[in-house]
């Protein structure tokens, strides 16, 4: 059966938009966020920069949304280790681990990731807004911030995607207190998921920073800087 007219005008704008972003998202990887413009972009996604303009009618629309669809694909396989898991804790192993492959299997946007919260500088807004945001949020938000919040906002969708990410790490660390796999004394779930990952965004930068010079500078093999990482969040997290 053929498509109607309106469906298939419906999948093309979503492939075209789709390679905007996928060529947006290498080159402000590969050049940073200030060194490309609307004709690399085009000519990167093999379409016009009208077309481009069309989607994207400014850059920084542009650059929040390839951040957000960086955060959408680090909380899928978030999920998808969450849902294999047999335990809280067993799955919080697994989302650290799978946030390390991140970086090595999605360069691009692990690297965007890194540069998001660089971006911005710190909002001048109400306290009491500032307040209810993230750290690695506030830098992300230019000019009027009531604006910036607007409900659909792509602003505003950015901060729920990363409000989500935490969320559900924290809600794997109640899982494992519930069936006994993650210690219930100490600070909140929340807390904990965003101590989760400090470390394990820390364990993640070494790796980069240094690579094979942690061998010869410290004598310590990368598998094994790793895997006693991640022991340690093992350790801490055990009843």
């Amino acid at each position: 059966m053929k498509k109607s007219l309106p469906r298939r005008r419906t999948e093309d704008r979503e492939r075209a938009r789709k390679k905007i972003l996928a060529a947006a998202t290498h080159l402000f990887a590969e050049r940073g966020l200030e060194d490309v413009t609307y004709g690399d972009i085009a000519k990167s996604s093999g379409l016009s920069r009208p077309l481009v303009y069309f989607y994207f009618p400014d850059q920084e629309s542009l650059i929040q949304e390839t951040f957000l669809t960086a955060c959408q694909r680090l909380q899928e396989r978030f999920v998808f280790v969450a849902a294999q898991a047999a335990s809280g804790a067993e799955s919080l192993m697994g989302i650290g681990r799978a946030y390390l492959h991140f970086h090595d299997d999605c360069p691009d946007e692990a690297r965007l990731m890194l540069l998001e919260g660089a971006h911005c500088p710190p909002v001048q807004g109400s306290p009491s807004i500032m307040d209810g945001l993230g750290k690695s949020i506030r830098g992300r938000i230019c000019g009027d911030v009531a604006e910036a919040l607007e409900a659909g906002s792509i602003t505003a969708q950015l901060l729920e995607q990363k409000r989500a990410i935490i969320a559900l790490v924290a809600s794997e660390v109640e899982r494992g207190r519930r069936d006994g796999s993650v210690r219930k004394d100490g600070a909140s779930a929340t807390v904990i998921a965003l101590n989760l990952w400090a470390f394990t965004h820390g364990l993640v930068g070494l790796r980069g920073q240094l690579g094979a010079a942690l061998d010869d500078i410290h004598g310590v093999s990368m598998a094994d800087f790793l895997n006693h990482g991640f022991q340690l969040i093992h350790d801490a997290l055990a009843p």
